[in-house]
């Protein structure tokens, strides 16, 4: 006996999941054609997100830290920061976006005119995009990523700032 209620409870379950799968495809052809402003607006930027932000490896991002035009900034808390950093890099962390972009602001006045890097914790962090995109929406045109950010950093064996 209850070896069938548990099949027939599977199968509802897979009935419900099929029900919502097809009711989410159909309010999206809905929304597509009756509500295009709708549909342009929420559903398509999470389809179509594509970064304007250049990643860039260990080896290009060690090339360009020898040009003095390059700010090096670092999208991690200020408490990770502190702990320890790539030299001369600076913090504007994700999280304080508004103030570290201030501080910022009085000490690299000439910021949209230089190339900046943008870092954090590692590959499957995304406060680095998140910080360039900002900059990016700011005027600051020539923002990269080091996509292998400090993980990779410190795994390589590179000098450390504190």
């Amino acid at each position: 006996m209850g070896i069938r209620f548990f099949f027939k409870d599977c199968f509802q379950v897979l009935i419900m999941g099929a029900v919502a799968c097809g009711l989410g495809f159909a309010s999206v052809q809905v929304g597509k054609r009756y509500f295009p402003r709708w549909h342009q607006a929420l559903v398509e930027p999470i389809q179509e997100k594509k970064s304007l932000v250049h990643e860039i490896s260990l080896t290009e991002f060690l090339k360009l830290m020898t040009d003095q035009n390059v700010v090096i900034l670092d999208a991690r808390d200020s408490g990770f920061y502190q702990m320890g950093h790539v030299p001369g890099a600076l913090n504007l962390a994700r999280r304080q976006f508004e103030e570290g972009w201030k501080r910022l602001n009085l000490k690299v006045s000439d910021l949209a005119e230089r190339k900046v890097v943008v870092y954090c914790s590692g590959a499957d962090c995304e406060d680095s995009r998140i910080v360039a995109e900002k900059l990016l929406g700011l005027g600051v045109n020539q923002v990269m990523v080091f996509a292998g950010g400090w993980e990779m950093w410190e795994r390589s064996g590179q000098e450390v700032e504190r």
